[in-house]
């Protein structure tokens, strides 16, 4: 990745103004079908969509936790029980309550605050206290529902309500339906995601949006009451609120996972098979780890798969559709936050030509344009901007009005008071570097981001075999597109190696590298292996055998054993390895890495992953100590070294990044 500041991007931001479309054209393009479902919406509060489900199916199971469970009658009363003590408390509408909970009370949780007329603020226990003290101070909750055990990883000086241990106080509340006070307008949740300055922004999202968004996913994908829907992201990502509220509205079941289960693939499908769950989601990277697991075909329930946050490639389309065999269950969505959701959704049909599964059309009562700078549609093959208008439109960034105001623009077609459209900064035709999409989203358009594809991805060209050779490649397509420095380099993984060696050949140019960033990248020379006793050996290879299907235990082993008998021979020949990646096998295998005279800023994961060897001693520094002459700055991160990339730790990488370009903008 390549990165460049606001003030030298500025050349690169001017547009061409050009008139694309005539009258007709222009009118034509507003008017196509695919802006046009609408959607009656009959209900405008979800807690109360939820209530009318409780009259129907009192006695059915609502929510599973474990062994745990509440039936639809317990989890209304538990909730109004809380809501009646909030609101002796203050809680009402546009009151915005924290919750940091882990545990099936989560969900009673959220139902009291939304029954009391308040919203909602959710706080991951995992979160740095730093970005907890930060929401907490911007949003002044001034009541924080939350456990005994977790109070102590939560900033002080609030009003704190243990779930788990101040059930006395709260049993002796009524158990009846509050009267709701709310309007539409009034916010259900403000969820934090990163901003482009550094520091999370709160999106606010209403009732409105978020009954629009339940309702369709009803009309469209109807779930009944022998339905089971899996909550499998975090609570504090918003594909969680559908995951939560749709299956209690419709009385469906709601299956919560263990705590971080969602980003343990075989944990997950033990769990789909033994429950019998219908409906999922999940980000394309976690879906690739899913089928391959050995046991995925016992998910033989499923009827609705979601999948969204980033792109969906064709070859995973397949993947999915050979190991599961199932048709009309996978679908993608893509939504930011400000849309409450999901804004667009695409059947994934085995028989597509698409390279990369398309956004889809819009949602109910969601508008979707893609335009110009000017505001102009554009014709059907011109890259545009893509821009999202409905009643999903969050009502903007939590004390951001500057903010807002940039994002949420005056719809130019629609001369309603209060109609909008959002710009997304998403554009429609991109490339084949998706390994940073999401990086790339969370630092935002402010922070412009360029991707440099590898040699030989397309299949004709003939990939290099040496890090050297990469380096000097990108170098070349960088300096076409800038030709001097100051440069903003980064990578992760085996890309942080390239990184690292293109700084090392700009600095012998002359060239000044303002930043070096690896992303959890090792230095292999540098790395330390302790011999490991028999049993351990055969402990851990065990472990990766019991995670792997049938025809990929064969491989393993036979790779095992290939490198035990047949490594004095060098053989280089990887089973089932594509040319390119058996090309950055052997070029990882040779690189050494040489001194380099600047700064580097290192990323490190605080968790190892469960496949890697414990054999590998690994350093504070990643093995990059005796290599850096100007200092090494080391940032942590939640997460292993196979998830940074994807949510919740991305978002948590854009923010640490981009404060500290920021700051090193502001010293300048």
């Amino acid at each position: 990745m390549s990165m460049k500041t606001k003030k030298e991007n500025s050349y690169f931001k001017q547009n061409i103004q050009r008139n694309l479309l005539n009258e007709t054209n222009f009118l034509q393009n507003l008017e196509v079908e695919h802006n046009a479902p609408a959607l009656s919406v009959n209900s405008t509060y979800i807690h109360q969509m939820f209530e009318a489900q409780v009259t129907q199916t009192p006695d059915a199971v609502a929510v599973v936790f474990d062994n745990k469970y509440f039936t639809c009658q317990q989890l209304n009363q538990r909730a109004n029980q809380l809501a009646h003590y909030l609101q002796s408390l203050g809680v009402g509408p546009e009151v915005l309550v924290g919750i940091c909970i882990r545990s099936l009370e989560i969900v009673v949780g959220l139902l009291g605050i939304l029954k009391a007329g308040g919203a909602y603020v959710p706080l991951e226990p995992e979160y740095p206290l730093e970005r907890l003290s930060f929401i907490l101070q911007e949003t002044q909750v001034e009541v924080l529902l939350t456990q005994k055990r977790l109070a102590q990883s939560l900033p002080a000086s609030r009003s704190l309500i243990y779930l788990d241990s101040d059930g006395e106080v709260i049993s002796q509340q009524s158990e009846e339906n509050l009267v709701c006070e709310t309007t539409e307008s009034n916010l259900t949740y403000v969820i934090y995601t990163s901003g482009s300055t550094g520091q999370p922004k709160g999106v606010m999202i209403c009732h409105a949006g978020i009954c629009n968004q339940l309702c369709w996913r009803q009309n469209t994908f109807p779930l009944t009451t022998a339905d089971k829907v899996l909550l499998s992201f975090s609570f504090s990502f918003d594909p969680s609120v559908w995951q939560i509220f749709w299956p209690l509205s419709c009385g469906a079941k709601l299956v919560l996972a263990r705590p971080g289960g969602h980003q343990d693939s075989a944990y997950l499908v033990k769990l789909i098979a033994e429950q019998q769950i219908t409906t999922i989601a999940m980000v394309p990277a976690m879906l690739r780890l899913f089928l391959e697991e050995r046991d995925v075909d016992a998910c033989k329930y499923l009827r609705y798969i979601f999948c969204g946050g980033e792109a969906l490639p064709a070859e995973l389309q397949t993947r999915f559709f050979t190991r599961l065999n199932i048709d009309n269950v996978l679908h993608n969505v893509y939504g930011p936050t400000e849309a409450s959701i999901d804004a667009t959704y695409y059947y994934c049909d085995r028989n597509s030509n698409y390279r990369i599964a398309p956004i889809g059309r819009p949602i109910a009562n969601t508008q979707i344009y893609i335009l110009n700078p000017e505001l102009q549609p554009v014709p059907v093959g011109v890259p545009g901007e893509l821009y999202i208008s409905g009643s999903g439109l969050a009502r903007g960034y939590l004390n951001r009005p500057e903010l807002t105001a940039e994002k949420f623009i005056p719809h130019p077609f629609n001369s309603e008071p209060g109609i909008r459209l959002y710009k997304t900064f998403v554009h429609t035709m991109g490339g084949n570097v998706l390994g940073y999409r999401s990086l790339a989203h969370y630092l935002g358009q402010d922070q412009p981001f360029y991707g440099l594809q590898a040699k030989g991805l397309d299949g004709k060209q003939t990939p290099h075999t040496r890090v050297e050779e990469m380096a000097a490649d990108y170098i070349r397509e960088i300096q076409d597109f800038q030709p001097f420095g100051p440069y903003f380099i980064g990578g992760y993984s085996f890309g942080g190696l390239i990184a690292y060696e293109m700084a090392r050949q700009l600095q012998a140019q002359g060239q000044k590298i303002a930043v070096l960033v690896l992303v959890d990248t090792y230095n292999r020379q540098g790395l330390e292996f302790e011999k490991l006793s028999l049993r351990s050996k055969f402990s851990w290879h065990l472990n990766n055998l019991l995670r792997l299907k049938l025809k990929a235990e064969f491989t393993y082993i036979k790779q095992k054993l290939k490198q035990r008998f047949y490594s004095q021979k060098q053989s280089t020949v990887s089973l089932q390895t594509t040319p390119l990646q058996a090309a950055f096998d052997q070029a990882l295998k040779t690189y050494v890495p040489q001194v380099y005279s600047g700064k580097l800023l290192l990323f490190r994961a605080t968790q190892q992953h469960k496949s890697w060897s414990p054999s590998m001693k690994i350093d504070s520094q990643l093995g990059w100590g005796k290599l850096v002459a100007g200092g090494i700055e080391i940032k942590d991160l939640p997460g292993h070294h196979f998830n940074l990339l994807r949510e919740p730790c991305v978002q948590i990488l854009a923010e640490s990044l981009q404060a500290y370009l920021d700051s090193m903008q502001a010293s300048e």
